[in-house]
Parts: structure tokens; C-alpha cells; sequence
């Protein structure tokens, strides 16, 4: 089973801010890197993955993050040219 990382944050009923610090984010807003990892905005380093999935005690891992990625990947890439998608005469 794949944990989506939001849904596991509420059900554990911590904040962005509180993960973030947890999962030794740092940069200029934590919160919103881990904001980012969490809707698949942006992939999750390996490092980050493996503190989280300690975090959760193993509830999160590389497929939840891979997973949300994808999903978000797929929502705002445009589709290909029509003409792409023809092979040539």
C-alpha cells in the first residue's frame, strides 16, 4: 500500500513546518520545500525519503513520494503536438 504523504502528515496531525524541521530541511522555507516533495511539485531527494520513512516509521517511502510525483508530472505536462504523434509519410 502506498501512503500519500499529506494524508499521512494530517492523520499524524503535524504541520509542513514540524516535518520539515524533522526531515532536516533547511533553506531559506522549509515548510514550503516540504510542500513541494508533498504535492509532487518537486522530487523528494533519496536522503530527505529515508528521514521521512523513519519518521513515519515506515509508513512513507520512495513510492509514496514517486507516486505523487507522477500524478502531478502527468496533471500539468502539456500533451504532445498532434503532428508528433504521426509517423512521417
Amino acid at each position: 500500500m502506498i501512503l500519500d504523504p499529506k494524508a499521512w502528515r494530517l492523520q499524524a496531525g503535524l504541520t509542513l513546518a514540524s516535518v520539515a524541521r524533522a526531515a532536516g530541511i533547511e533553506g531559506r522555507n522549509p515548510a514550503k520545500t516540504y510542500s513541494r516533495y508533498e504535492q509532487g511539485e518537486s522530487a523528494c531527494p533519496a536522503e530527505i525519503v529515508e528521514r521521512l520513512r523513519a519518521l513515519s516509521q515506515g509508513q512513507l517511502g520512495a513510492e509514496s513520494f514517486h507516486a505523487v510525483r507522477l500524478t502531478w508530472l502527468r496533471a500539468n505536462s502539456a500533451p504532445p503536438p498532434a503532428e508528433a504523434c504521426h509517423a512521417p509519410p
